[in-house]
């Protein structure tokens, strides 16, 4: 049972594009997005705000990786040690 649990939590939300796994739904749409959506990427070179908080209930859009680091830790008591890059390089 130990070993479904693990698969079901570490490998059942893997990009199709690249093969990484995420920890959930929610950062495997923003890898979708945030990785390999080319439309995304040029909004972005646009300036406009393309990453989205990792708190699903939160509207807050930021143009950097940064700035949403900022709002996690500010506004959502995130630790600043969290791994922020997880939606680029998965679990």
């Amino acid at each position: 049972a130990s070993l479904e649990a693990h698969h079901r939590t570490y490998h059942a939300h893997v990009c199709v594009i690249c093969g990484r796994a995420f920890p959930d739904e929610r950062f495997l749409q923003l890898h979708l997005v945030e990785c390999h959506d080319e439309m995304a990427q040029l909004r972005r070179e646009r300036g406009q705000r393309i990453f989205e908080c990792f708190v699903d209930t939160c509207p807050a859009r930021f143009q950097t990786p940064k700035g949403r680091r900022l709002h996690l830790i500010e506004k959502h008591a995130y630790p600043p040690q969290y791994f922020f890059a997880v939606t680029v390089w998965g679990i």
